[in-house]
């Protein structure tokens, strides 16, 4: 039976399978609280930000922007840009903007940025010479857009979860709205809408994509070789991830403070309630087909039904039994019952191979808030 992990591994590097955290994002800190180090840092190419949409132009920002390689390999990079903001009836604001990936983090890359290696994130930033400031001021008093959240898992049914969710799409007739599956020899899975799109609230950036092939890509190849290395990656791992885009965004999901502190240290369930918000906005809710067997007592297909939609929601038959037996009376009248369970889950159900990758999907969608 295909099974799914649901504890941190412990290999080294360490991967935060099943957890939530920050896998990239924009980091702005008020010029007032920064020293220039490095001349070559563009001072008279000033990114315009939208503050309707949160973000600045992605191709507008690299072009305009300092590249900085952490590594004498020349392998990761940040970005640092210096943007203006102003407004109607307010003073023109200068910030630094950094842009900042998990593979910042080297070797514990597959951590996403987190509060515990965010000390690490902020001393390579630092090591490149081009700016300085306290690592204070880098999480306390700076803000946070574009910002990237991943949750990472183990799943060995990855093409029939794609087909599955992609089925599942809430349908649009607008252009850069919608699903669209990609099945390639280094990348493999689903994303919904464009990272571009303005409309976030409604219909957020998603993806799930099986993360092992995708580090195979010529994009990561170095950074796998150099860093991670193929014994700490595990073939089936897999990842959801999706965008919030500025504070209007956050504020939608109930989250006010946007310093990098604050991000980094969301609750579980504020985390959670990110990665279920993106999963509403573009999938319906989950409809399963019934497949009835012939030549069964009324009885017994009522109880085959009950199993078998229960078990196609992702429950494993111990829950499902225990609910369908919830309220009987009597430890009689709960073991005969129970036995009749058993009995019709192992003679028609138990060996499927429908209910083994169902089984394993439930736990999937479970972990990434898909109700």
């Amino acid at each position: 039976m295909a099974k799914l992990s649901t504890q941190y591994e412990t290999a080294k590097p360490k991967t935060l399978v099943d957890g939530i955290s920050i896998d990239s994002l924009k980091v702005r800190i008020p010029m007032y609280r920064v020293k220039v180090l490095d001349q070559s840092l563009p001072s008279d190419a000033w990114i315009a930000y939208n503050e309707t949409t949160g973000e600045t132009d992605p191709d507008y920002f690299k072009q305009n922007s300092l590249t900085k390689y952490i590594d004498p390999c020349q392998i990761v990079k940040v970005r640092f840009g210096i943007e203006q903001q102003g407004a109607k009836g307010r003073p023109t604001e200068e910030f630094l903007v950094i842009l900042l990936s998990s593979k910042v983090a080297g070797e514990r890359y597959l951590e996403g940025i987190t509060i515990d290696n965010a000390p690490l994130v902020y001393e390579k930033v630092i090591g490149t010479g081009v700016a300085s400031f306290t690592y204070e001021t880098f999480i306390h008093e700076s803000f946070c857009t574009d910002v990237d959240f991943k949750r990472d898992f183990i799943c060995e049914s990855f093409d029939k979860l794609v087909r599955r969710l992609y089925q599942s799409a809430k349908p649009s007739k607008k252009r850069d709205i919608g699903a669209r599956s990609f099945n390639e020899k280094n990348n493999k899975g689903v994303e919904f809408n464009e990272r571009k799109t303005q409309a976030y609230k409604t219909s957020p950036f998603m993806k799930v994509y099986q993360k092992s092939l995708e580090l195979n890509t010529a994009k990561n190849i170095d950074f796998l070789h150099e860093y991670i290395g193929w014994q700490g990656v595990d073939p089936n791992l897999c990842r959801i991830e999706t965008t919030i885009k500025n504070k209007k965004h956050f504020r939608q999901l109930g989250i006010t403070d946007t310093s990098f502190f604050s991000l980094l240290t969301l609750t579980g369930e504020q985390k959670e309630g990110i990665i279920r918000k993106a999963v509403e906005c573009n999938l319906e809710p989950r409809v399963v087909p019934l497949r009835t067997p012939k030549n069964m007592s009324i009885n017994k297909l009522i109880h085959y039904n009950s199993i078998t939609m229960l078990i196609h929601q992702g429950y494993s038959f111990d829950t499902v039994k225990e609910c369908l037996l919830t309220g009987v009376d009597g430890k009689t009248n709960r073991y005969r019952k129970g036995r009749e369970l058993e009995e019709i889950y192992a003679e028609h159900i138990q060996g499927e191979k429908y209910a083994q990758e169902a089984e394993e999907l439930g736990r999937v969608y479970d972990l990434i808030g898909w109700s």
